[in-house]
Order: C-alpha cells, then structure tokens, then sequence
C-alpha cells in the first residue's frame, strides 16, 4: 500500500469516532439539543434604520409560502417575506412581541436570524398611526351626497298600487250591491 493509501486509510479509521467538536452535516451538532444554542440574535433592519436587535428565544416570520417559526438551531435557510407580523419572543412562555413589515428578505442560521425589511415598524407604532389616520378621517366632514332617484320607477309603482286600489275598490262596490 502506497503512503498516501495508508495516511487515507488511517485517517478513516480515526474518523469512524463520532467528533463532538465537528459538525458532520450542516446544521447538525453532534451531542443534541445540548449542544445547541440557547437563544437567537435577531437582528431587524430597513434601508435606513435597524429596528430591533437582540437576542430571542423564538421568531414566526411571515415568508410567501406561509409562516415559518424559527428556535434556536434552526438549519439555514433563505426566505422571501410577504407583508404581515414577525412575532418574536424573548424567552420561552414569554408574550410575543410584534414587528410589522411590508415585505422583504431573511436570512436563518442556526444562531441568528437577520431580517431586511422593505419597510418596518413596532406593532405599537402602526397602530398609533392607524388609530390617527382614523381619528383625522373621521374629523373630516362629509360631503353631501347627491343619491340618484328613479322617479320613473317610483312614479310606475305609484301608479300600479293606485290602479289596484281602485280596482279592489270597485270590486267590493260591485259585490256589495
């Protein structure tokens, strides 16, 4: 056996031992949950301005094919992300805390989620501004409205509920002599 053969073949044999050190596919730590991260470093971020960051047990974002909760460990992805809430937690049974955004990118590794959002704001925020836009809506007067009539239509029916009345008029006159 040639030098280069026996360096492979011993570099094999030590190999078949399970390394906890090594990951042996992406996203798989060896020794289980243990070995995972506890928590995720959320990072949420527009063109001009980062919205939230910090460290989060749980995330939902709200990706085009539907919802993806991510926990810590979670394998890598890339996702596309529709208009809706990220729902983050910061640590388990805790409420949920929202971030509204109108679309954009996320990035998932197994400790960190970063999230590009086409435009972003705190739950509170928006709706404040909804609230607002309502109250100033609301204060606005409205304008008189001019509905249409059908006087031909109504002058028809008039005239039809006349003719009946007449009609039965007549009848009861004729019946009783």
């Amino acid at each position: 056996m040639s030098e280069t053969a026996q360096a492979v073949a011993g570099s094999a044999a030590q190999d078949d031992a399970p390394s906890v050190t090594a990951t042996n596919r992406v996203g798989f730590v060896p020794g289980g949950s243990a070995r995972l991260p506890h928590q995720l470093h959320l990072q949420v971020a527009t063109v001009n301005e980062v919205l939230y960051e910090g460290d989060v047990h749980y995330v939902r974002l709200p990706g085009l094919a539907g919802s993806l909760g991510v926990l810590p460990g979670h394998d890598p992805i890339m996702l596309q992300l529709r208009p809706g809430v990220v729902y983050l937690a910061s640590a388990p049974g805790e409420s949920l805390q929202e971030l509204v955004i109108a679309g954009g990118l996320a990035e998932v590794g197994s400790g960190h989620v970063r999230v590009l959002a086409d435009y972003a704001v705190h739950s509170e925020e928006a709706d404040a501004k909804r609230r607002e836009a309502a109250r100033a809506r609301a204060r606005q007067p409205l304008p008189p409205v001019v509905r249409p009539s059908d006087y031909v239509g109504i002058k028809d029916a008039l005239d039809a509920e006349l003719l009946r009345f007449f009609e039965l008029a007549l009848n009861e006159r004729r019946s009783s002599r």
